[in-house]
């Protein structure tokens, strides 16, 4: 019996130890695995989360590359732009930052630093901050270890390229009472005209800081950085974004470029996914439509003074 157990305990150290060595393998030559076929061309960058993911489709836009995915912080965001920059063979000249309210809104500053399914989304995108995280991360080696590990996933290892990608959405669910109960959750925690500038850099302060971080970048490498506004279903109609407004003047002043297509019209509201995405047929009318007449920017000068 004795020997059993001890046959056990050994499996599960190998076991441990190949997954450690693995991972530890995958994170040092992930900034290498950007494929050259996603690059060339790419002059314009678009990073945000499931907004922009399923917005900006680059197979329409042949000069974007859109690296969105669904929630990612823009700690993430930031990191795939320092990658692409640096270990691109092409020179990008814009980014287009997926912001706009929603962006801060589902910010939770209670989820712990160390929380698994928060590792994965920020985790694997930090490497060129990695002792600092890393250092963060281990604080409690049992809880580090833990997840280690249990934030893994299968396409961990078969990712090809930084960051996310387009997202092809083919449902149509804007008619559907769950599609509101998210946004309606987050209208009711703060009320219509709670969420101000205030609340929002204390509420989402790792998002300020990061959103802040990635135009400073840009600025430093003569990169041009526009704020994006994706289209949303009247999202207006439950919360305030006044507190949103004030903190773009604050933090990046009067001419900060933003494009602004948070009320972009559509035929009718089958282009929609639900209210805060669009769909398959939405993403492809609206990159048409850029592609067509280019990108609409306004200063946040301009795009403040609206209601």
């Amino acid at each position: 019996m004795k020997k059993f157990i001890f046959e056990i305990a050994i499996v599960a150290f190998a076991t441990v130890s190949i997954c450690i060595l693995v991972r530890l393998y995958w994170i040092n030559c992930f900034p290498n695995k950007i494929a050259p076929p996603y690059s060339e061309g790419t002059t314009t960058l678009v990073l945000g989360a499931s907004s922009s993911e399923c917005a900006i489709n680059d197979s329409i836009l042949s000069t974007y590359l859109n690296l969105s995915e669904s929630s990612l912080y823009f700690c993430a965001n930031y990191n795939s732009l320092i990658w692409f920059d640096k270990h691109s063979k092409n020179s990008i000249d814009t980014v287009l930052c997926s912001a706009g309210l929603v962006s801060f809104l589902y910010y939770d500053p209670n989820v712990p630093v160390s929380f698994p399914a928060r590792v994965h989304k920020t985790e694997r995108y930090s490497m060129y901050s990695y002792d600092e995280y890393l250092n963060l991360f281990t604080k409690n080696k049992l809880e580090a270890l833990w997840n280690f590990l249990f934030s893994l996933k299968i396409t961990d290892f078969s990712i090809s390229r930084i960051g996310g990608h387009y997202e092809q959405v083919f449902r149509e669910k804007i008619n559907d009472p769950r599609a509101k109960e998210a946004i309606q959750k987050k209208a009711d925690e703060y009320g219509y005209s709670g969420y101000t500038e205030e609340v929002l850099r204390r509420d989402a302060r790792e998002q300020a800081y990061f959103l802040r971080k990635m135009k400073e970048y840009c600025d430093e490498h003569s990169i041009v950085f526009i704020l994006f506004n994706p289209p949303y279903y009247k999202i207006s109609d439950f919360i305030s974004n006044k507190g949103y407004k004030e903190y773009l003047l604050h933090e990046f002043g009067d001419d900060l470029l933003i494009a602004d297509y948070e009320h972009f019209v559509f035929p009718d509201l089958s282009y929609y996914g639900d209210y805060e995405h669009l769909n398959y047929k939405g993403s492809c009318y609206l990159s048409e439509w850029i592609k067509k007449k280019g990108l609409e920017l306004i200063t946040a000068k301009d795009y403040c003074k609206t209601t």
